[in-house]
């Protein structure tokens, strides 16, 4: 009997060793992958894509800031051998874009082409779920329309998480890293917020004329092609992202956030047609240091600061002493965590409110009393820094709304003066816009 036992202990070992090879052999043969009944198997390939092109804007935001401004992404290009940019071969491979990818079983498939993420060595599902994740994907219109992807996932007020809803109906889109303000309006200022807090306001724009007549103005190759795609998103979309604020610094960042110094002693460029770092660079790697997916982001051409104006209903104001931070007006600041400086920005100090005759910069969002439309000091505090030409003048560029240091009643958000690209000062700053690709 014990002898019958061990045979069939046996019998019954040899049977669960077969069965363990035959699982390992299904495993080499049809790949892990496809054993895989977790479920997770997509979010775990789309979320390592994400970090992958996550490194790759990281580069490029470096390489931006690097060329001060001059960055073309389009000669971008990287593989396993090599690494070339602006048409030269540079040091390193895809891995000192990527160094995650360095060991990974996908190695082989991940290239860089024109600055963008290149996937389609994949095959399969694994294509598809590649282009997913990178935007890439083209979806037919006619397909169901009951599918996840045609379906909004948010409240989102009067905005769209939908990118084809918001061409069609000329809605504010709201991409993944941005999530609503909840209660605002597109008549009242719709607003949305990013994981830093960046906040950026909407701006619907209905009448294109003044667009037109700043494509034809004699600016750099580069800004008017930039100025073309602005222009051609904001008709086709209907509008642009405007900062609520006024660029500050926070954490190494060009930011849109509340209760933050304005950036200010900041040139426009070295010129018109040799930019070099400046306000217009700054602005430019915004969309690049924040990793947004589906916008750019510019200093505001001329074009956008009167589009802008014309949406807030002060465009034809002979004065913005009622709603801007002039050294004329007087008010009281409700904001218990704004601050104010009366030294050009060397020091700043707690204020409950602003006499006339008191020349003080005011940190972001300092009172209500100087917003229309959730667009903060628009008019006032700094003067702000546009992609404008006057004259066909490249060593100078337009500087608009007025500054905490001007004396006269007769200053408005629309008001623009003459500045050399060079100039530095504690009164200028600028403001950051984003829009479509």
């Amino acid at each position: 009997m014990e002898n019958t036992k061990s045979a069939i202990s046996l019998i019954n070992l040899i049977g669960i060793v077969i069965i363990i090879i035959v699982i390992g052999t299904l495993i080499l043969v049809l790949g892990a992958d496809s054993l895989d009944i977790s479920g997770n198997r997509e979010l775990k390939f789309k979320t390592m894509i994400e970090s992958y092109e996550s490194s790759l804007e990281s580069y490029k935001a470096k390489l931006y800031i690097k060329d001060n401004g001059t960055f073309d992404e389009l000669t971008l290009n990287a593989n396993l051998d090599t690494l070339e940019y602006n048409g030269t071969v540079q040091n390193g491979n895809i891995y000192t874009i990527i160094p995650s990818l360095k060991g990974s079983k996908y190695r082989k498939k991940i290239k860089v082409v024109a600055g963008k993420l290149d996937v389609n060595s994949f095959t399969g599902k694994y294509l598809k779920w590649a282009k997913e994740k990178i935007g890439d994907l083209v979806h037919n219109p006619e397909e169901d329309k009951s599918n996840e992807e045609q379906v909004e996932k948010r409240l989102l007020g009067e905005g769209t998480s939908l990118i084809d809803k918001a061409s069609n109906e000329k809605v504010p889109y709201v991409p993944d890293e941005f999530n609503y303000v909840d209660g605002t309006t597109v008549e009242g200022g719709y607003t949305i917020i990013d994981n830093n807090n960046n906040e950026y306001v909407w701006v619907p724009v209905k009448d294109m004329s003044p667009f037109e007549v700043e494509s034809n103005t004699k600016l750099t190759a580069n800004i008017v092609t930039d100025f073309s795609k602005i222009k051609d998103s904001i008709s086709k979309y209907g509008g642009f992202y405007i900062g609520k604020y006024e660029a500050s610094l926070v954490d190494g960042k060009v930011s849109s956030i509340k209760n933050s110094v304005p950036i200010t002693n900041i040139k426009w460029g070295d010129s018109i047609t040799q930019v070099g770092s400046g306000a217009y660079s700054y602005a430019k790697s915004v969309s690049l240091t924040n990793n947004y997916k589906k916008f750019k982001s510019t200093l505001l051409y001329d074009s956008m600061w009167t589009a802008t104006l014309d949406f807030m209903g002060i465009l034809n104001d002979k004065s913005g002493l009622e709603y801007g931070n002039y050294n004329g007006a007087n008010f009281s600041i409700e904001n218990k965590e704004a601050k104010g400086s009366k030294d050009g920005g060397e020091s700043f100090d707690f204020l409950s409110s602003k006499a006339t005759n008191e020349r003080i910069l005011l940190t972001t969002g300092a009172t209500k009393r100087n917003c229309v439309k959730n667009i903060y000091d628009i008019a006032g505090n700094v003067s702000e820094w546009t992609i404008s030409l006057l004259n066909n003048n490249d060593s100078t560029a337009i500087v608009r709304g007025g500054d905490y240091n001007d004396l006269s009643n007769l200053i408005s958000a629309k008001y623009f003066l003459e500045k050399s690209t060079l100039e530095e000062s504690s009164t200028i700053g600028f403001r950051v816009a984003l829009y479509l690709e």
